[in-house]
């Protein structure tokens, strides 16, 4: 029996990855600082907590049907086929990206993304390799592993264990500081930094992941059924003017207290604090009974919250070839803009419909098939 869909949460994915689009705007069609008080980055943050409420929300109740096997291998269907296509789609339309493969180095790397693990080796020419944005589904990856985990260790006392990993990635971050490693070095993108440690790698963001599973267990606890309609609009509007106007300060005065020095521990603590925000949002929004969730369920903006996933996995590779091509390169900044974002929607819609989804059927039918066939006596639900 399959988990009701909540139309504001789904429409909410597609404004984050509009976010991130826009981020990357920024250097190709925008000046560097354009909309540099607004977290536009802060969309990946926003995925990681949605996914693990989301999928606590899924599981927690009825507990994850048809084995571990099965979980896993849905979650593989649900990333791979649209990384795998926006991927040979980007060394099809960027020569340079095939050129790489000359060197035998690239070639290991590329095998490496396509398994969707390039985001544990914490070096910039790996984790930011081919299609670069798919570094998050990689760290998504190492997610879905724990999950399962994850479900059983939150079973109890899950704020104080949330507590806890959040004050060990803290230490981690310090202690990368504190031992001098580079942050980011442009010059230097073949060696570890930790940037890969915590912006990139599971170890610094799964406190995200796991705190919308908290979130959400802790939600489902509450009747909610009694809130008023007027109620939850306001905490649905005050929960997005916090992250349009909370999340700018946090950036500031996250270096002002911590110091420039400490990039890492300054990162971490960052993102984490940002994380708090969106879960807030997410969970008013997973109470559905505000006047914004009935506007956001207007089935448009529903299927481009569905499409979502794949706008942001084919949106650079747009914003590479219109560049590199010097395409509308007549036109101002806005134009080409739009129709970098036309374009990628457009794609998505494509993606979505004749690889996305038939690919997650198909490699589920396969798999169930497979083990009807080696245990007939099995039936999956």
């Amino acid at each position: 029996m399959g988990t009701k869909q909540i139309g504001g949460l789904t429409a909410l994915r597609f404004f984050a990855a509009f976010s991130i689009l826009i981020h990357h705007a920024k250097g190709n069609f925008f000046p560097p600082d354009f909309l540099w008080d607004l977290p536009l980055d802060g969309g990946v943050t926003f995925f990681f907590v949605l996914s693990g409420f989301i999928l606590s929300h899924v599981y927690s109740r009825r507990g994850i049907n048809g084995g571990l096997g099965r979980f896993y291998v849905a979650r593989f269907a649900r990333l791979w086929p649209a990384h795998a296509f926006c991927t040979l789609m980007l060394l099809a339309c960027i020569p340079y990206q095939r050129d790489l493969l000359e060197s035998a180095n690239n070639v290991y790397v590329l095998i490496l993304n396509l398994m969707m693990l390039h985001a544990g080796v914490p070096i910039p020419d790996v984790y930011f390799s081919f299609n670069a944005v798919s570094w998050s589904i990689s760290t998504e990856i190492f997610f879905y592993m724990a999950f399962p985990l994850l479900l059983l260790w939150f079973s109890s006392k899950p704020v104080l264990k949330l507590g806890a990993a959040i004050v060990l990635g803290g230490l981690f971050a310090y202690a990368l500081d504190v031992a001098g490693m580079a942050y980011y070095a442009p010059e230097k993108l073949n060696e570890v930094a930790s940037h890969g440690l915590v912006y990139i790698s599971p170890l610094g963001r799964i406190q995200e992941f796991m705190l919308g599973i908290v979130c959400q267990r802790l939600l489902a606890e509450v009747n909610i059924g009694g809130m008023k309609k007027e109620a939850a609009t306001v905490l649905e509007i005050i929960s997005i003017l916090a992250i349009v106007f909370i999340t700018p300060l946090l950036r500031i005065y996250t270096s002002v207290f911590i110091g420039a020095s400490a990039q890492a521990l300054s990162e971490f603590v960052h993102h984490s604090a940002m994380a708090l925000l969106f879960a807030a949002v997410i969970s008013c929004f997973y109470m559905d009974r505000g006047l914004v969730s009935r506007i956001l369920s207007w089935r448009p903006l529903v299927f481009l919250g569905e499409i979502s996933f794949s706008v942001y996995l084919i949106h650079q590779v747009i914003i590479r070839l219109t560049t590199q091509e010097q395409l509308l390169a007549e036109y101002g900044p806005y134009t080409r803009f739009w129709f970098v974002a036309i374009t990628s929607i457009a794609c998505a819609a494509f993606i979505w419909k004749f690889v996305e989804k038939p690919c997650q059927k198909g490699i589920m039918r396969i798999y169930d098939s497979a083990r009807t066939k080696l245990n007939p006596s099995e039936s999956t639900n």
